[in-house]
């Protein structure tokens, strides 16, 4: 029996047009991520506000190191910055391999791996979202996401 896995993965981009890029650059290979989705800076922001508080001072610490480097070193733009995330989910060879070149063509377009967590984070927001629709019509507020799938 071949071992099946699930990968997540998340990649920050300096703007939307680099991910857009990049999103176009994937539709024209073999290795299509089982959920691949490019948030806009909006979105990203919202995720963030979503995210946790740190359990401990160190955690808080670890975090806001991440954000200086993120910043600070690499230089990304805290009002541009955007993000994808990805799960990979089949044999553990093919989805390693599918997983790696993904990263090299993210690499293409100054894409940074943002890692697992994040793009385990990304995935779940999208089922948070709609029960966050829920509550604000109960609360007679009524907005609507929408999610685009191209073929290029």
């Amino acid at each position: 029996m071949i071992p099946e896995v699930r990968i997540f993965e998340s990649l920050l981009f300096y703007d939307w047009e680099s991910g857009i890029q990049f999103m176009h650059a994937v539709s024209k290979t073999k290795n299509y991520p089982t959920s691949c989705r490019l948030v806009d800076n909006e979105q990203f922001q919202f995720g963030a506000t979503m995210k946790p508080a740190a359990g401990s001072s160190w955690e808080a610490f670890v975090e806001r190191a991440k954000k200086f480097y993120v910043i600070n070193i690499k230089g990304y733009e805290a009002k541009t910055l955007t993000a994808c995330t990805m799960l990979f989910e089949g044999p553990r060879e093919e989805m390693e391999k599918q997983h790696k070149a993904i990263l090299e063509i993210g690499k293409k377009f100054n894409g940074m791996a943002g890692g697992p967590e994040n793009g385990l984070r990304g995935y779940l927001l999208t089922f948070l979202i709609a029960y966050s629709r829920d509550l604000a019509l109960q609360h007679g507020v009524s907005a609507e996401s929408f999610e685009t799938s191209c073929s290029w």
